[in-house]
């Protein structure tokens, strides 16, 4: 549920404003209303230190990825103790702090200095690399040999060009040219000019330089690369100190961000506004009673934006990782439709993904993060990502059970106990159930519009019951009818053997009407005007109706999506089949792992894509979400420094 929020406003006196503002991130619970467009010349420096430190952890991720890895496990597994002994030693003095900066301050910029090193010694050694290319036809000569000719009155040009050169006859005659065509390679000519007198416009290269002169070069380069890097691996032991350094500087901005947006007050006061989550407030309220800060409490206004706290449960809690991956979060005053969401998700990835196989994966995949304690607390614990991924396997196992996927193999399909846990009007291989082939095709459209108008429907019945005791209330029962309508007329449509029910004009006529007499309708409206709203908007309400259609038909991607990934795995089997017989058996297991870890790549993304469009689009637009809250972030201490 999304807890109600309270408008606070905090007074305290000037001289005690740092006194104050770090026991009220000691307490936690408040989020500040920030000043906007705020800066001094304080967060200026602060923003810069925090922008090297995160170049300098991006270039330590990328060059040693591996060492940064096993560097974050270690201390994730010692996290514990060191909070235990952190806790009892209490916070370090203001000066190892600003020593501890300064120290992490240089080290990152060492290490952006040695990866812009990196970078240059690389940017020369392609150049370098390309000039070889390009001068390779030429064959092997001395270069010394070259400048010797051309510093004792003989000019030896070496020339790249796409047509024959055009030298004119005369000078052939007074300087005496010789042409001579070395090679002719990928659409270019490459030619050695000699003369008494160097001659204008000849197409000369930029580097004329033997072989050996670019293999110098490139030798030395690759050893300034390899010492950089190096050195780049050095610091793999710093990385927790960089990381820590990052957090303290979030730490002060955030910090230095609060301390201006103090608002001055008559006197020596200064004021702070903020928002608390209503059941805070008894602790909020015996904070300022202590620090003796003066607190303001109102309701929020309808304008004001109002950060969104959503209180979760052990199920709902497993959605998180997914908001905080998408960025998103519903708006304060909208409707919490978590649960919803993630039942939604979870029968849709099964569908999506389709095969037992894979879900199997996925379902090792979370308990060997739960063993490494992958974003929880100590190694052994389930996380919420963990809980969720293993959530949706299970999903995928059932549907992959039921419609005979394991691997998309046909072999598996027809072996016990396997074969007696398919549903044979719903197998992906039909021919082995004595069923039509296309007889599944139709069972799962239709389950997939089914799923649709269920779930369209529930926001209907959501909107009523949001809006329940409002005229606005029988607009959403319109749309209620008008889609159950529609879903007679998707799957009429989508399959042959469905024949349109008599009543469904009628459906579809009296929920149309319902959505223009009261779609328009607002408390402070008559109705009649209500009725009028509704009839100026007819042509937009046409529309939307027309839309429906094709937000039933959007769910046909459940089963389209599903069907392309067994057909995909079953083409890559078949692919590998010949192949694990004899002796070319390495190059099927190959193809094997190449053409399901493709496929198992794409059904992660249609899971992502596809799983939460619909109930971001089609389920939140019915519903008139629109995802854009701001969520409630308290100002408070990190956990480990608590």
């Amino acid at each position: 549920m999304i807890v109600p929020m309270k408008k606070i406003y905090l007074v305290t006196q000037a001289s005690r404003r740092e006194e104050s503002i770090c026991a009220l991130r000691e307490l936690g619970v408040v989020h500040i209303e920030a000043q906007s467009g705020i800066s001094n010349d304080k967060l200026v420096h602060l923003r810069s230190h925090q922008s090297n430190l995160e170049q300098a952890i991006r270039i330590m991720q990328e060059h040693v990825p591996e060492l940064v890895a096993a560097q974050t496990n270690a201390t994730a597994q010692a996290t514990a103790h060191d909070a235990s002994v952190s806790g009892a030693a209490g916070n370090a003095d203001n000066a190892s702090a600003s020593a501890a900066s300064r120290d992490a301050s240089a080290l990152a910029s060492e290490i952006v200095e040695l990866a812009q090193d990196y970078e240059a010694a690389k940017s020369r050694r392609l150049s370098l690399e390309k000039d070889a290319f390009e001068m390779a036809p030429f064959g092997d000569f001395v270069t010394k040999d070259l400048e010797h000719l051309n510093e004792s009155g003989m000019s030896v040009a070496l020339c790249i060009h796409q047509a024959p050169l055009a030298i004119d006859q005369e000078l052939i005659d007074e300087h005496d040219v010789v042409v001579v065509r070395i090679a002719e390679k990928r659409g270019n000519f490459y030619s050695v000019v000699c003369s008494r007198l160097p001659l204008p416009g000849l197409p000369v290269v930029n580097r004329p330089y033997a072989p050996a002169h670019f293999e110098r070069r490139i030798a030395e380069e690759t050893q300034l690369m390899q010492e950089a890097e190096a050195k780049l691996k050095a610091h793999s032991e710093d990385y927790q100190l960089l990381f820590r350094a990052l957090e303290d500087a979030e730490d002060a901005i955030e910090l230095q961000t609060v301390d201006a947006s103090l608002l001055a007050c008559e006197g020596k006061l200064v004021a702070l506004k903020g928002f608390v989550p209503q059941p805070a407030l008894r602790h909020l309220r015996k904070w300022a009673n202590k620090q003796g800060v003066g607190l303001g409490i109102r309701d929020p206004r309808e304008d004001e934006d109002v950060p969104t706290y959503v209180e979760t449960n052990a199920f709902t809690k497993l959605l998180t990782p997914l908001y905080t991956l998408l960025g998103i979060s519903p708006g304060y005053r909208e409707m919490d439709v978590t649960f919803f969401f993630l039942v939604a998700l979870t029968i849709f990835s099964g569908m999506l993904m389709g095969d037992a196989g894979y879900g199997a994966i996925f379902a090792g995949l979370a308990f060997f993060m739960k063993k490494k304690g992958v974003q929880a607390d100590k190694p052994g614990k389930w996380s919420p990502l963990s809980l969720l991924i293993l959530l949706l396997s299970g999903s995928m196992i059932f549907w992959g059970s039921i419609t005979g996927t394991w691997f998309a193999s046909r072999s598996i399909a027809q072996m016990l106990p396997f074969r007696y846990l398919v549903i044979p009007s719903m197998a992906a291989f039909p021919e082995y159930f004595g069923v039509a082939a296309q007889k599944p095709q139709d069972t799962l459209v239709f389950i997939s519009c089914l799923l649709g108008v269920i779930h369209l429907d529930l926001a209907c019945v959501l909107a009523i019951l949001r809006d329940r005791g409002k005229k606005i209330m029988w607009a959403h029962g319109g749309w209620l009818l008008f889609l159950t309508g529609m879903f007679f007329v998707v799957i009429s449509m989508l399959i042959a053997t469905v024949q349109m029910p008599v009543f469904v004009p009628e459906l579809l006529a009296a929920g149309f009407v319902l959505i223009v007499l009261f779609g328009k309708q607002e408390d402070d409206k008559s109705f009649v005007r209500g009725v009028l709203e509704g009839l100026k908007g007819l042509f937009s309400t046409v529309l939307d109706a027309i839309g429906s259609f094709s937000n039933i038909i959007s769910y046909v991607r459940l089963f389209a999506v599903g069907v392309a990934s067994v057909k995909i795995a079953d083409a890559f089997n078949t692919m590998a089949a010949p192949a694990l017989g004899g002796w070319a058996f390495p190059l099927g297991v190959v193809i094997l792992i190449l053409g399901h870890g493709l496929n198992v790549s794409m059904g992660l993304l249609s899971v992502l894509v596809h799983g939460a469009r619909l109930n971001l689009l089609e389920f939140s637009g019915q519903l008139g979400i629109e995802w854009s809250g701001e969520m409630y972030k308290p100002f408070r201490l990190r956990g480990d420094k608590k």
